[in-house]
Formats: structure tokens, C-alpha cells, sequence
């Protein structure tokens, strides 16, 4: 196994969104899941399917989420065609 340094950075889901938006991007959608692709906390547990999950409350707070923003095409301009 190559041991490779991990760079992590906490920014909120609101952080990320209107980076996004504010980039011109248009939001395409956005999934929220109750379990996560790893143990971040020393309560959860691995569920049958691979994920793990909180055992208390696990559906009180989204823990991973996927998004999709694409780039808005310009207008043509109606003498591009001249």
C-alpha cells in the first residue's frame, strides 16, 4: 500500500452551494444521504450494505451529499451569424 499525505477542508454545505452559483454554474441537483463512506465518529456503526450510520438519530443530520452544477451556455447574440 503507497502511504500518500490527506488534505481535508470543512466548508459548509451553504459555503459550497453559493461558490458554486457564484461561479455562474447552474445547479443541476443536490442528493443529501444519512450515512457516510466512512467512520467519522467513534458512535456509528457499519450497516450490512457498507455505510456507516450513527446509532442513535441517524436521520437527524445529513452526513454526505452529492452535487451537480454545469456551466450556463451564454446567449447567442443575434448578429453572431453575420
Amino acid at each position: 500500500m503507497i502511504e500518500s499525505p490527506v488534505y481535508e477542508w470543512q466548508h459548509s454545505l451553504r459555503e459550497i452551494v453559493t461558490a458554486l452559483l457564484d461561479a455562474g454554474l447552474k445547479n443541476e441537483f443536490l442528493h443529501e444521504f444519512p450515512f457516510c463512506a466512512y467512520k467519522a465518529y467513534s458512535t456509528m456503526e457499519k450497516g450490512p450494505d457498507g455505510w456507516w450510520r450513527f446509532t442513535k438519530n441517524n436521520d437527524a443530520i445529513s452526513q454526505m451529499f452529492s452535487i451537480k452544477a454545469t456551466k450556463i451556455a451564454p446567449l447567442a447574440s443575434p448578429h453572431s451569424h453575420m
